[in-house]
């Protein structure tokens, strides 16, 4: 699809007049940089005194008060900022995101408990409630990963980081991996190391180790891992989120996994996290089309917050609840508190939930959103009552819902406007030649013609992206990359265990992959290890249906999963021709499209690399695609 920049312009401007604007002018506290909950020109009067906050009213967990949540609604709102800064450049994306950030950071440092993460601060700057969350902590983990690894965090940011994440995992340690009450006391919902939450610790650990540079928890994390068999996939996936429709916990839990998975440099890790990422897409999907059902519906804001007036009234209703207040009974409370105002609850079920399931989506290695979900992403852009939100929560999301379609175009298509392709050049890792004679081996040494001596080679346009293929007759009868399989005829030269050191030496918005394989199989077949200026990699597996496919098709099953729009079957020859003793099998190659997610930092090249037990990959050319801002 090719985009219309007019497009980006309308919303991005619409983003900036319907979300950013209600944000920092009736939200966001511009001393403190606190998300506050509730959009009310009353808030700051109804939240809490100190002398409240001391005594733990409404509850130790300051849910309904007006500030529960900003630790929580800062950190998803800051990760939109970072992934709008990543595509864009924005000075003001930057400039936010830097506030925000420094409101986070205080959060994990105004405690006189280390490692305690406070939900958020009032005006003083300095009064919170002693009992924290999972979801806090989870939410500000991903902020603080993504701030950590994006382009534009300085060093003293990175010390910043680093230092609050290994108070934090101390914390959590003393705590036998509970996240305890700032006196160290049993909190309300602190368990993260139960099959709820497991995902989020191992999480925690993984990035923390990395952050931190400290091993210890990177061994924490495998010891973990290996516990009850966590990493099977039956166990990641079957911990009562799904079953019970539990949207928010859902999202946390594709959160961390999102991560795991891009942190992971095994196999069978990669291939489990990538899995349960898509079994979690699969199971939101109903709650997007709640938006448009509900629509419709009256949205009037609630802008009466006075919890005070409700909790006299409470416990006048239930005598002898005061402390009970004090522990799980507090959602007794807080519902009592909602089922006053309706709004709250349409506001939860119209809107935040339908972006939260679409960010779900966008967090899995799928496509993005389906052409249906693409019209309700719009249509939730383009809608004109943000101004009647009641709650933050049902604004911060929307940032990163769509920067995050931005970055995987599954709307509006790839962004090839205003840039440049460069061929890499892999003739010296090349190793098999694309024609196969009968008496030299070339290709897969199947047999006389049964290879891909039809392909045209040196620089060719397929599928609208320059490619250079390689002649055999250039280079020494080499012209393709074929990697090697285990006890099979490949086990041995010319296949190769990997292809180390294919140099790129460039910025990259997306690289195109021009590849196959030799046979079909469910495993990863491989992995591009993509490796960065600054020492970073990238691990990007070869999928089966994904984003790789054989080079020989059955003729009424050639076109390709439609979850892999990414890559396009492209035939040798014109019309395919058949391959030799297979007469219902077409010969085609594939491009495929990877978006790079540091954009900032120069790739210095790829390794080409094979998996145990997988597929036979084959690399025939690479093309990077670069903008022009891009050095």
């Amino acid at each position: 699809m090719k985009t219309n920049p007019d497009i980006f312009s309308k919303i991005e401007t619409a983003l900036e007049d319907n979300i950013h604007t209600i944000l920092w002018r009736d939200l966001i506290d511009g001393t403190t940089s606190m998300v506050y909950d509730y959009n009310d020109a009353s808030r700051l009067e109804n939240l809490p005194t100190p002398e409240e906050v001391a005594m733990e009213i409404p509850n130790p967990a300051g849910w309904a008060a007006g500030f529960e949540d900003c630790c929580l609604n800062g950190s998803m709102y800051l990760a939109g900022l970072i992934e709008e800064y990543n595509l864009t450049g924005s000075d003001k994306a930057r400039e936010r995101a830097g506030k925000i950030f420094g409101g986070l950071i205080h959060l994990a440092d105004v405690s006189g408990t280390k490692g305690y993460l406070a939900r958020g601060v009032l005006p003083d700057g300095k009064t919170h409630y002693p009992n924290s969350s999972v979801d806090q902590y989870t939410m500000w983990m991903y902020a603080m990963w993504r701030y950590f690894s994006s382009g534009f965090a300085s060093g003293e940011e990175k010390r910043k980081i680093a230092a609050s994440t290994g108070n934090i995992l101390d914390f959590l340690e003393a705590g036998k991996f509970n996240i305890l009450r700032e006196d160290m006391r049993e909190s309300i919902y602190g368990n993260i190391d139960r099959p709820e939450s497991r995902n989020r610790l191992l999480f925690f650990l993984k990035a923390g180790s990395v952050i931190t540079g400290n091993q210890k928890w990177n061994d924490i994390y495998k010891m973990k891992r290996n516990e009850n068999d966590s990493l099977a996939l039956e166990c990641l996936c079957d911990n009562g989120l799904l079953q019970h429709g539990i949207i928010y916990g859902i999202f946390q839990d594709q959160i961390a996994l999102r991560c795991l998975y891009e942190l992971s440099d095994d196999f069978r890790e990669k291939t489990v996290y990538d899995k349960a990422l898509k079994i979690r897409a699969e199971a939101v999907e109903p709650v997007i089309g709640r938006f448009e059902k509900m629509r419709e519906s009256e949205f009037a804001p609630e802008r009466n917050f006075n919890w005070r007036g409700d909790l006299e009234e409470f416990l006048l209703d239930h005598p002898g609840m005061e402390k009970a207040l004090k522990g799980h009974q507090i959602v007794e409370f807080v519902s009592y508190f909602g089922s006053k105002r309706p709004a709250m609850k349409n506001g939860h079920y119209l809107l935040r939930e339908p972006v939260e399931a679409m960010v779900v989506q966008l967090l899995s290695n799928e496509t993005g959103l389906s052409k249906k979900q693409g019209k309700t992403f719009s249509d939730i852009l383009a809608w004109d009552k943000f101004d009647k939100a009641s709650m933050s929560d049902e604004l911060v999301y929307i940032p990163l819902m769509y920067w995050l379609e931005r970055k995987n175009e599954s709307i509006f298509g790839a962004d090839l406007a205003g840039g440049e392709f460069k061929e890499i050049d892999i003739s010296k890792h090349c190793n098999v030649g694309f024609q196969d004679d009968g008496e030299t081996p070339g290709w897969f040494s199947c047999g006389a013609f049964d290879d891909l001596r039809d392909i045209k080679r040196g620089r060719q346009v397929l599928g609208g992206v320059p490619f250079h293929i390689v002649a055999e007759e250039e280079n020494g009868g080499r012209a393709c990359i074929i990697l090697k399989a285990n006890d099979s005829p490949w086990d041995q030269p010319p296949y190769l265990e990997e292809a180390r050191g294919i140099v790129v030496d460039s910025h990259a918005k997306y690289i195109f992959f021009l590849h196959t394989m030799g046979c079909e199989t469910k495993r990863c077949s491989g992995y591009y290890r993509i490796a960065y200026e600054d020492g970073s990699e990238i691990c990007v597996p070869l999928s089966y249906g994904d984003n790789i496919m054989p080079w020989k098709l059955h003729e009424k099953n050639w076109k390709l999963p439609s979850n892999a729009i990414e890559t396009i079957g492209i035939p040798v020859s014109q019309p395919p021709r058949q391959s030799v003793g297979e007469i219902d099998q077409d010969v085609f190659i594939h491009s495929w499209r990877w978006m790079n997610p540091k954009g900032y930092l120069k790739i210095s090249h790829i390794d080409f690399v094979r998996a145990e037990n997988g597929g036979i990959p084959v690399l025939i050319a690479a093309t990077v695609f670069k903008k022009n801002k891009e050095k």
